[in-house]
């Protein structure tokens, strides 16, 4: 992943607004792959890291990227909408299968009536 990002310092929020665009290879990365490497090339930790916008280009292999990181993890309770805090720090757990341990009921199948059943 390469990044051509500009960031802005925000004091009054506590924060970094980082804008860019992120190249990459293969499918888009996820947010958590994007909150690591932003964290790395910020000097800061992931978990100070919220991805806002991540909006792939339609026939290239890059996207629109808009992140902020934060001083803190209070300020990102204060400031931060709770569903962008849910999207970007709670773990999605997988979706269990429903398993039948039975087999499915089997309809009975019609069966062809004989001449002999037809006469009586």
């Amino acid at each position: 992943m390469d990044f051509d990002i500009k960031t802005e310092k925000q004091p009054l929020l506590s924060r970094t607004v980082v804008k860019g665009r992120l190249s990459f290879s293969g499918s888009v990365p996820s947010r958590k792959d994007v909150q690591n490497a932003l964290a790395s090339s910020q000097k800061s930790k992931p978990e100070l890291v919220v991805v806002d916008h991540l909006i792939p280009l339609y026939g290239k292999e890059s996207c629109e990227v808009e992140a902020y990181v934060y001083d803190s993890k209070d300020v990102i309770s204060k400031v931060e909408e709770k569903y962008a805090i849910k999207r970007n720090f709670e773990k999605k757990e997988p979706v269990e299968e429903k398993k039948a341990d039975a087999e499915p009921e089997k309809k009975e199948e019609a069966k062809p009536e004989t001449e002999a059943e037809k006469k009586e």
